[in-house]
């Protein structure tokens, strides 16, 4: 997924669809678009949120495996 990046910092946190936090970083961004890379390979099978947070915007994304 690429982000377009209007600040410096961007937050991604994966949750499980009962809404377990699977997984919380905090990147440093560069102008320009920015590349998220998730690695789902300890994942199940099934239907997760991603929220990416960054200080001017917000996406809420379904990832399915």
């Amino acid at each position: 997924m690429l982000w377009r990046a209007v600040l410096r910092e961007r937050v991604s946190i994966l949750y499980d669809m009962k809404g377990n936090l699977l997984m919380s970083r905090m990147e440093q961004l560069q102008e320009g678009q920015n590349r998220i890379t998730l690695n789902t390979s300890s994942l199940n099978n099934g239907v997760y949120i991603l929220k990416v947070i960054s200080e001017h915007s917000k996406a809420i994304i379904k990832l399915v495996k």
